[in-house]
């Protein structure tokens, strides 16, 4: 070692420490995304070709509102009851549900 310098060594260190903690930020990052795409839509049916959801109660949810991302939109119930629609929120949200129904 008498031609490398300690200022060589603590780099060559430190870009191997951070490439590690990157190895470990991108498998976390893909057990997450496989867990949250083997989530469950808790009764949902998904009509792909009239592009609506089916809650259990058999009451259809219509897309209201779409984010630039994609897979990113919001479905609303066509009943304007405002405490029942919080009771499907609620129980929706309680069973980890992805469609929201406002």
């Amino acid at each position: 070692m008498a031609g490398l310098s300690i200022e060589y060594i603590l780099i060559v260190v430190y870009a191997v420490f951070l490439g590690l903690i990157a190895l470990v930020l991108e498998t976390l990052a893909r057990h997450v995304r496989s867990r949250s795409l083997k989530m469950n839509t808790a009764g949902f049916t998904y009509h792909a070709d009239r592009d609506i959801w089916s809650c259990p109660r058999d009451q259809h949810l219509f897309p209201t509102f779409a984010d630039s991302q994609p897979g990113k939109v919001i479905y609303q119930n066509a009943d304007a009851d405002a405490a029942r629609q919080q009771q499907q929120f609620n129980s929706v949200i309680s069973q980890g549900a992805k469609v929201i129904v406002l």
